[in-house]
């Protein structure tokens, strides 16, 4: 079951890639951009990408490894250590960074925090019965 959920997990975070190719239409960011004058337009259209396409590479690895390595994620320390992180990304992503930046109001808002639980999940789930409760119950 833990190995079915990072799978999906890992096609989850194909489909964040897939949305951040279509991140600079989705948001306009020229229409936003063109306001702006000279060198400030310049500055934040570069870093803007920059960010974006580094984005869309660390999706891509964060689908390439529990697709291929799922197995290695839950039996091994780096792989452990590997989902503890993605787990504490997504928790970050979701309690920390939606309230300070988008804030739980509004429907597209609430859509986009359903759709961050459901990702959160399929890694959180495995991480709870490969890292967490073994802790637990040695103590």
């Amino acid at each position: 079951m833990n190995k079915i959920l990072l799978k999906i997990g890992g096609g989850f975070h194909l489909f964040c890639a897939a949305l951040h190719v279509c991140f600079p239409s989705m948001f306009k960011w020229s229409e936003r951009i063109a306001p702006l004058s000279g060198e400030d337009a310049l500055v934040i259209s570069a870093n803007l990408s920059i960010m974006n396409y580094c984005l869309l590479v660390f999706w891509v690895i964060l689908a390439y490894i529990p697709l291929l390595y799922a197995e290695e994620m839950l039996e091994t320390k780096l792989g452990k250590a590997l989902l503890t992180g993605i787990v504490l990304f997504w928790a970050v992503r979701i309690f920390v960074l939606q309230p300070l930046y988008v804030g739980f109001e509004g429907p597209e808002s609430l859509v986009t925090v359903a759709v961050f639980l459901a990702g959160i999940a399929l890694f959180a789930i495995p991480w709870a019965r490969t890292v967490l409760l073994p802790r637990l119950i040695r103590k």
